[in-house]
């Protein structure tokens, strides 16, 4: 099978799904980009499953029209950032009120869109979150905003809250079975599921700091840092104080640990970068966090 979703969750989904006997069903993506990379539903579409696309951008939707394929309406229109903009949206296109499989990845709100979502009922959902919080941060972001979104912890409790059991994570995407579903299907499932699940498979799914800290371009080697130092200030941002002292003394005490490292790997050059951006974090937030 060709990989066509970004870290195979679509592939793995696919699988899992004709496992438990759902086959060539309906899959639904919002955010269904290009059918050239990256998409979630196209090996769905392959399988001969009915696909829903929703897809803002003009662009993209000629380029699924393009393809002239029976088993795929594309709806070419974004979701209103509305506590119900998901479920008036799902609506308005006609869609079922049991959708298989549902892929819900726009970059933000998706916390609060399916906190809206009552009359629909996916069987499977694979969301997106914010992987750069650990796990012990339940943060929602108290407004729908384009490029900030829930963390790990937080999207795990609004779906367990809404009746769903946790699966598996791909990087920045959880998935979650409707329990109904699960009730007729558990002793077809060979691997552990649900909060034992989360615990011990969810934290390899965040941002490793090696990777961030060390991987970037030589002349911004202290944009890791401030990629860390800007989740800070969403945490402040939102009335997080607590939260956010303590993200920034684990995260101070990550930076210096790998400031040897740093030098040995990238060098002078990006290790200046680096200590600059640094300093800079260690100042950045004192008055904030420790004079409210």
């Amino acid at each position: 099978m060709t990989q066509h979703s970004q870290f195979g969750q679509a592939e793995w989904l696919l699988n899992f799904s004709n496992s438990i006997g759902i086959n060539k069903g309906v899959v639904f993506e919002a955010g269904a980009h290009t059918p050239k990379r990256i998409s979630n539903s196209m090996c769905f579409i392959e399988a001969g499953w009915k696909a829903i696309l929703v897809e803002p951008y003009q662009k993209y939707c000629g380029e699924w029209r393009d393809l002239s394929l029976n088993n795929v309406d594309i709806h070419c229109r974004g979701i209103n950032y509305d506590y119900n903009g998901l479920e008036m949206l799902l609506t308005d296109i006609n869609a079922p009120r049991d959708i298989d499989v549902f892929f819900f990845d726009i970059d933000g709100g998706e916390y609060q869109l399916l906190s809206g979502l009552h009359q629909y009922r996916p069987k499977l959902i694979c969301v997106e979150y914010d992987n750069s919080y650990p796990l012990t941060i339940d943060f929602v972001p108290k407004q729908i905003r384009h490029g900030i979104q829930s963390s790990s912890l937080a999207m795990y409790n609004l779906m367990t809250s809404k009746g769903y059991t946790y699966l598996r994570s791909f990087f920045h995407d959880h998935i979650f079975i409707d329990n109904g579903v699960l009730s007729n299907v558990t002793d077809k499932i060979p691997f552990p599921i649900g909060n034992e699940a989360f615990i011990s498979t969810a934290s390899q799914s965040l941002y490793q700091f090696h990777a961030v800290l060390l991987n970037q371009q030589e002349n911004q080697g202290g944009s890791g840092i401030d990629f860390y130092s800007s989740k800070v200030a969403n945490l402040i941002e939102n009335g997080c104080i607590k939260e956010a002292k303590n993200y920034y003394f684990m995260l101070s005490q990550v930076f210096h640990s790998y400031s040897v490292m740093v030098r040995q790997i990238r060098g002078d050059s990006y290790f200046q970068f680096y200590q600059s951006a640094l300093e800079k974090f260690d100042k950045s937030y004192s008055r904030c966090l420790f004079y409210v």
